[in-house]
């Protein structure tokens, strides 16, 4: 799972299976989220129209975060490949686009 295409068809009809069908997700990347220092793990972001999900990158795919759009206040990039999100000043995660 080194490339954003990795995605295998395991993973994306678990992701069809735990969102349901009435959910359109226009586009699904997997990225590296840091949880501790010096430790990543795999997960996927799924984006729908108004919504977006953080997911296991494993089967079965469990939804690990949801935020709506206007939940987010910002999103900074520090580095190219990498992604800050602070949502209501409260969760702050470190993601790295692999």
């Amino acid at each position: 799972m080194s490339t954003r295409s990795a995605l295998t068809d395991d993973v994306h009809k678990s992701i069809q299976n735990t969102l349901g069908r009435n959910v359109k997700v226009s586009l699904k990347c997997m990225v590296c989220m840091e949880t501790k220092p010096e430790k990543t793990e795999n997960r996927v972001l799924a984006f729908s129209s108004c919504r977006l999900f953080i997911l296991t990158a494993k089967v079965p795919t469990k939804v690990e975060e949801t935020f709506h759009y206007m939940d987010l206040q910002a999103v900074e990039s520090r580095n190219q490949n990498q992604v800050s999100e602070n949502i209501l000043q409260v969760l702050v995660k470190k993601l790295s686009v692999i």
